[in-house]
């Protein structure tokens, strides 16, 4: 009977311990849903995001490859451009030319006409009065004379008349040579005047086409940068979105803040609390984000009384003072093996953000990390929202 009793006993502890699993089951998925992403939720959102950004940098190399491209042909374009204009230039300048000399021509041609014209007159004239002299001989013309005065006076007028004719003929000829001359260079500035009609059209189709093949690859260059920018933007919204669900889950967790540990770490090693320092090792918290006690940029140095964090070696650490040290520790002794010396350069000399940002990224620390914008990456998304990430905490 005590058995059977105790059995039953059992069953219902049994059967209530179930009930109270199942509901587990049920209620704990609907409150961690209700109370938003984990942070293994957001860790593998990072994870989808770095791939994203892998692939969008992959995108904007090729854009800027692209771009740099069009640029040079752009560059070429400009030149080709600009010999055509030259080009265009000279030939209308050649084809300027050849109206004035075709003007001078003509007026030479129109003189030449006028004096050939003149000049036929006169030998129609002189043809008309040798025709009335053939009428009678010359021989009766003189010897019709009264006297030998008269005699001599008409023979010199017949003297005179054959000068006068032969010069009449001369003068016909070289009228009628300057003539042609005039109609050939006439015939030839026309000619030369159509080759340069013929030049400037050519010319203008050629910078016509320069100039719309410019604007196309200007157009492609503003296309590329749009779609660049956008990506960027894109990004931006993703990486802020994570950011701030990062913060929901931290902040409800407690513990030191990113902000106190930037300024405590800096005294440590003595180093100013400048804003640019506080920027940089705030984003170095925030590109960890890492639970793991005390140590926020996730050193894997031994320490007295540390703990195993992850199977990577990233330890949880005593208190605050062990994990400054252990931080301290790891940077001074990979100054020269690991490239850690220009991130305590920058933070001694209070550099620029972004200076000892990108030694942080060109170290061995996580090198690789983010698709390689680790820590440059969330610079600027720190700076915007630094209230709420200085104030963020996510180790206990």
């Amino acid at each position: 009977m005590a058995i059977t009793t105790t059995a039953r006993v059992v069953r219902r502890r049994v059967s209530r311990a179930l009930a109270a699993a199942l509901v587990l089951l049920l209620v704990v998925p609907a409150l961690a849903a209700a109370s938003g992403p984990s942070s293994k939720d957001l860790d593998r959102k990072e994870e989808r995001t770095d791939v994203a950004i892998a692939d969008v940098q992959e995108r904007l190399s090729a854009l800027s490859d692209q771009i740099a491209n069009q640029q040079r042909a752009a560059i070429k374009l400009q030149a080709q451009i600009a010999e055509s204009a030259r080009g265009l230039a000279q030939a209308q300048q050649a084809f300027d030319a050849t109206q004035q000399s075709l003007m001078e021509v003509r007026a030479q041609l129109a003189a030449a006409e006028a004096e050939y014209a003149e000049i036929q007159t006169r030998v129609s004239e002189r043809a008309v009065a040798a025709v009335r002299l053939s009428q009678g001989s010359s021989l009766e013309f003189v010897l019709d004379s009264s006297s030998l005065t008269e005699v001599g006076d008409r023979m010199e007028f017949l003297n005179q008349l054959q000068v006068a004719d032969d010069s009449l003929a001369q003068q016909a000829a070289a009228s009628a040579a300057t003539l042609a001359d005039a109609r050939a260079r006439e015939e030839a500035e026309l000619a030369r005047q159509v080759d340069l009609v013929n030049q400037l059209d050519t010319q203008k189709e050629e910078l016509a086409a320069a100039l719309v093949d410019q604007q196309w690859r200007l157009d492609a260059i503003a296309d590329a940068r749009a779609e660049a920018r956008s990506l960027l933007a894109q990004l931006n919204a993703r990486a802020e979105k994570i950011a701030e669900q990062r913060f929901s889950v931290s902040a409800a967790g407690g513990g030191a803040t990113f902000g106190a540990w930037a300024n405590a770490f800096l005294s440590y090693i003595g180093a100013p609390t400048c804003s640019d320092n506080l920027v940089v090792l705030v984003t170095w918290q925030v590109s960890e984000y890492t639970e793991a006690r005390w140590n926020p940029l996730a050193t894997t140095i031994d320490m007295p009384g540390a703990t195993m964090f992850n199977s990577v070696g990233v330890k949880n650490y005593a208190d605050l003072e062990q994990g400054l040290e252990a931080t301290k520790m790891t940077l001074v002794n990979g100054a020269e093996t690991y490239g850690y010396g220009p991130v305590l350069q920058g933070l001694k000399n209070c550099s620029d953000r972004m200076v000892t940002a990108n030694a942080i990224r060109n170290s061995s620390w996580c090198a690789g990390c983010a698709s390689g914008a680790y820590v440059t990456g969330l610079v600027p998304i720190v700076e915007r929202y630094w209230e709420r990430y200085a104030n963020a905490s996510a180790w206990a």
